[in-house]
């Protein structure tokens, strides 16, 4: 706002008229120019001599910015196509000084004019990508309105990486699950963690023999939801090998047969040494994917006999089990038997001791009688 001032070179000159917009003779009572509107005056000034000059002088007040909407983007991240849209206009716009880009380049489609006067730009977004749109509308009278939003466009849902291989994995020694979550545009926040439907942290150890599901979900700043579900088994302990049929350490004298078997239906049978010697035996059972379970092992031969066997299960546990027994020659009795010298002279003996040993306690017997006669004759 500002009051015009027109003023002569030559102080004896004089101002006569002053009009404005048409109007009234207001000189030497010209207002305020305050108002938001075209302005034109036109002055006439006169010398003594009655010499004459006309002066025509309009400008416009406009103390208005400019109008500038940025629709569609509401939000700093999004997962989907978006299109954001400028609007903008003003009576007076000055073009050169407007500008609307994305990224440091031209924003928008064709311009397009609406009934009202109003400039519209849209621009459909697709690529995953950080942005910066930013307009700067100008005028004729130098207001400036700018708006400047920066947004992601985020369509992919964040990754989540084991560190250690885990799904149907198997372990044999405590656990501690690792992950990497990766989300390049955005951050994220884990929401749902559990180990067996019960809340998990990642870094607590798994200490227990067991099948565990570990579930995860992780939201990322712009509403992509990743879920992963991992089943694994931790596994401690060995496999228990189990002898049918032959006790340990035992002696027998006729041929026998031994069963060698595992408690789990999965573990198997690595290896069988029977006095240093590797030994296959007649497999009975395998595993579901076809390893021996269970074998029957016969042994027929007069021997001391070791056998080792070595099982393993799917964790990796291996166990050695060592069991002994001997088959004895029977014959060795019968030979006793068959040699009658020997045979009557070790009869005889034990006959003679029994008797011995009988003659002695009916003695003992036959005395005390003798001493209770005794006894009852004294008295």
């Amino acid at each position: 706002m500002f009051t015009p001032e027109f003023v002569l070179d030559e102080k004896e000159d004089k101002i006569t008229s002053v009009t404005l917009n048409g109007g009234k003779n207001i000189a030497g009572n010209i207002p305020l120019a305050s108002k938001e509107m075209e302005y034109q005056y036109k002055v006439v000034a006169q010398d003594k001599a009655g010499n004459k000059t006309n002066l025509d002088l309009s400008f416009t007040v406009d103390t208005t910015k400019p109008k500038l909407v940025i629709a569609n983007v509401l939000g700093k991240f999004f997962n989907k196509n978006i299109t954001p849209t400028v609007t903008y206009s003003d009576k007076y716009l000055d073009t050169k000084k407007t500008s609307i880009l994305l990224n440091n380049r031209l924003f928008g489609n064709e311009l397009q004019k609406t009934k009202l006067g109003d400039y519209v730009l849209s621009e459909s977004i697709t690529n995953e990508g950080h942005y910066a749109l930013k307009a700067k509308v100008t005028d004729l009278a130098k207001n400036v309105s700018e708006q400047s939003i920066y947004f992601t466009l985020d369509k992919a849902k964040p990754k989540i990486i084991f560190n250690n291989v885990l799904n149907a994995a198997y372990f044999n020694e405590v656990l501690i699950p690792e992950l990497s979550i990766i989300n390049e545009l955005s951050d994220y926040e884990i929401i749902v963690l559990t180990l067996n439907g019960e809340p998990y942290e990642i870094g607590d150890p798994i200490e227990k023999d067991g099948k565990y599901v570990l579930y995860i979900e992780v939201k990322d700043q712009a509403g992509n939801i990743a879920r992963q579900s991992i089943e694994f088994i931790v596994d401690m302990t060995p496999p228990n090998v189990k002898f049918t049929g032959v006790n340990n350490e035992d002696v027998y004298y006729d041929p026998v047969k031994m069963e060698i078997s595992l408690d789990n239906q999965e573990d198997w049978i690595k290896s069988v040494h029977i006095n240093d010697e590797v030994f296959e035996g007649e497999t009975i059972e395998k595993t579901p994917d076809g390893k021996v379970s269970k074998i029957k092992l016969s042994f027929n031969d007069i021997d001391k006999y070791q056998v080792v066997v070595e099982a393993e299960d799917k964790a990796g546990n291996v166990v050695e089990e060592q069991f002994y027994f001997e088959i004895a020659d029977k014959n060795f009795v019968l030979k006793w038997y068959e040699n009658k010298p020997l045979f009557y002279g070790s009869l005889i003996g034990f006959i003679g001791f029994m008797a011995a040993g009988g003659a002695v306690v009916l003695q003992r017997r036959n005395r005390k009688p003798d001493e209770t006669t005794v006894d009852k004759e004294v008295s």
